[in-house]
């Protein structure tokens, strides 16, 4: 009885540990999540009214044909994209510019990276917009639509332009300025000048007034 008793127990236990077993390998199957991942699609868009609006480096990041059993994060951690949010099969998110790669993970196996994805992101370059690179274009990187130009001022981006124009032969800057570039160029001018302009009529004024008092 005893042994027939301990048979048994035996038994169970290798079952127990066969079928946690079997269960673990179906739940962290490594070849078999890399496989799921490897078969996402990802597309990437600049966002173009939110920079005409000033955000300048907004992308939104499209992934399809993802399962419920692989996520995807930014390598930041910022951005977290699953199954959760999908619609109509497109998990749909907005990254910023300055992310640079794209990590798959398995919900079983949360410490192992299944697929990792450069992302091409983009950043508005204000510049572009400014009528020095009116007859420039993208020939010149500073005047290029898509540049990270966070770190040049003005002076460094007008300098620039001045050597490429200088090389190439082609018109001055000061040919190049409208008025309104003039007026905001010189405002601070502007400004001075009127208020001296200012300053010296009413000194004529107060003057002229002295005047009349003493005849």
């Amino acid at each position: 009885m005893l042994m027939r008793y301990i048979k048994s127990l035996l038994v169970g236990v290798v079952f127990f540990f066969t079928f946690f077993g079997y269960c673990y390998a179906e739940e962290c199957d490594e070849e078999k999540m890399e496989k799921l991942a490897s078969l996402v699609n990802i597309h990437t868009e600049f966002d173009d009214e939110a920079a005409q609006a000033g955000i300048i480096g907004q992308n939104m990041v499209t992934i399809s044909g993802m399962d419920s059993a692989i996520y995807a994060t930014t390598d930041d951690m910022s951005v977290v994209f699953t199954s959760y949010y999908a619609v109509n099969g497109n998990i749909s998110m907005v990254v910023p510019y300055g992310v640079d790669t794209l990590k798959f993970y398995a919900t079983s196996c949360p410490d192992k990276v299944l697929r990792t994805e450069k992302l091409d992101l983009k950043i508005y370059n204000t510049y572009a917009d400014d009528v020095l690179c009116k007859d420039i274009g993208e020939k010149l990187d500073v005047c290029q639509k898509y540049l990270d130009t966070r770190n040049l001022s003005y002076s460094q981006f007008e300098s620039k332009v001045r050597a490429y124009l200088k090389k190439s032969g082609t018109s001055s800057i000061s040919e190049k300025l409208t008025f309104q570039d003039i007026v905001k160029k010189y405002f601070y001018i502007f400004i001075l000048v009127g208020v001296v302009f200012v300053i010296g009529l009413i000194y004529l004024i107060i003057r002229k007034i002295k005047k009349d008092k003493l005849d």
